[in-house]
């Protein structure tokens, strides 16, 4: 038989480790929260040699409990890491002299290039190099197995990104993938393949120009996140004004690095977070050449910052309300039928009882008001089809509708005296 279902939801989860049931006040499932620590050591790094490596994946952690709806392990992974290092240099000078590099790294490791700080998740290193180099790490993070979170009750958290540098230093992310509280794909989303293809042409014209990364290269305001660690930070050089024959930036630091990603915009509340993408970042894009130096195409940016991944807190929903479907029969009696409801089990409900009703025709929303009693007598033609809905008690709206049941034929005419069998072609 087929079963239609009024209501069907993918069910999601949330992830955070070091649990609290409360936490987050606006989650009205299991709060979470999760950083790269969690996880076993690894490390990335992208070099003017090697300037494109990943991508690299971590382990799969095991963070949630979905028979309990609470923290701790099921045997089922819930978050996996990917990580991707690339080094845009598409400018080649004298200068070139492959010192520049960008690092990620997790699980308590160590940074794995020379400059920046060894107990950073993140960093960058630049001396004097040819105009426009950025280099970028790309942090996908992932939500497994049904897990995920709700944008209600989603945030990401930094430490020291934008902070303290000659160069430009960032930190950008974005939903991309996720449903709504249906089931249905998010649409709108950024790509991180569309962000990234746009860091390499970001240089000192859209820097000086008072242009962030973010505004830039995120084309779209669905998913991305409230507060991007982006704000630019170093001072632009004056040629023929600045120190180093012009070329020297302005060591700054941006309001926005260290803090939180304040949610995500252009969601619904009870939409569903499947992926995140951040990109952590660093750009010579303050400096400009400058011709007294006697190098033609470099920049006079020196710097080496790091930053921090300071971890994602997350709402696991609570499961949708619902039933399974329960043994319906349609017996026969005198040419006539009655619905016969088997035990419904309602512990994907609110427990308080159930309210089953049928039609003859399938709807949703569901409209049917007729009570299932066991006493239907309806004529047992062959022919017509039933739907039987179940109804939580408390709330209406969770339910789920089952069918169709084609009507039994009559095989016995009526039970009374001068009974007949009712209208049915097959008799």
């Amino acid at each position: 038989m087929k079963k239609l279902k009024l209501h069907f939801f993918f069910l999601f989860g949330l992830l955070l480790f070091g649990v609290s049931q409360v936490g987050n006040a606006q989650c009205d499932g299991f709060s979470l929260d999760f950083d790269e620590d969690d996880f076993m050591p690894g490390d990335i790094c992208a070099t003017e040699a090697m300037p494109n490596v990943g991508p690299i994946m971590t382990d799969i952690i095991d963070v949630y409990d979905a028979s309990t709806q609470s923290g701790g392990a099921d045997g089922t992974g819930d978050i996996q890491l990917t990580y991707e290092a690339v080094v845009s240099y598409p400018n080649a000078c004298a200068a070139q002299d492959g010192d520049f590099a960008i690092t990620a790294a997790w699980g308590g490791n160590p940074l794995p290039c020379p400059g920046p700080s060894s107990g950073s998740d993140f960093g960058g290193t630049t001396s004097d190099d040819c105009e426009c180099v950025n280099g970028y790490i790309v942090m996908t993070v992932d939500f497994l197995n049904g897990f995920s979170s709700t944008v209600s009750g989603f945030n990401f958290d930094w430490s020291s990104i934008n902070g303290s540098s000659e160069g430009y230093e960032y930190g950008i992310g974005f939903v991309t993938a996720g449903t709504d509280a249906l089931g249905a794909p998010l649409a709108g989303l950024n790509t991180a393949a569309a962000v990234t293809g746009l860091i390499p042409s970001y240089c000192n014209a859209q820097y000086a120009g008072g242009t962030t990364i973010s505004q830039y290269a995120i084309a779209s305001p669905t998913g991305v996140f409230t507060m991007q660690g982006d704000d630019l930070n170093a001072s632009i050089n004056v040629c023929g004004t600045s120190g180093q024959n012009g070329e020297d930036t302005g060591s700054g630091t941006g309001p926005n690095g260290g803090g939180d990603a304040g949610g995500v915009s252009g969601l619904a509340a009870t939409d569903i977070i499947t992926q995140v993408t951040f990109i952590y970042g660093l750009s010579n894009a303050p400096g400009s050449d400058c011709p007294d130096d006697g190098v033609v195409g470099d920049t006079g940016v020196g710097t080496n910052p790091s930053g921090s991944f300071s971890g994602i807190d997350l709402c696991v929903p609570p499961p949708p309300c619902g039933f399974p479907e329960p043994t319906v029969m349609l017996e026969e009696d005198c040419g006539n039928f009655n619905i016969v409801v088997g035990a419904i089990d309602e512990s994907g409900a609110s427990g308080t009882g159930t309210t089953v009703t049928y039609d003859t025709a399938f709807s949703d929303p569901w409209t049917g008001t007729n009570p299932v009693t066991g006493a239907e007598n309806l004529a047992a033609d062959g022919m017509t089809q039933i739907w039987i809905n179940v109804a939580d008690a408390a709330d209406g709206a969770c339910n789920n509708t089952f069918g169709p049941f084609t009507a039994p034929k009559g095989e016995v005419p009526g039970c009374d005296a001068g009974g007949a069998f009712p209208a049915n072609p097959s008799n």
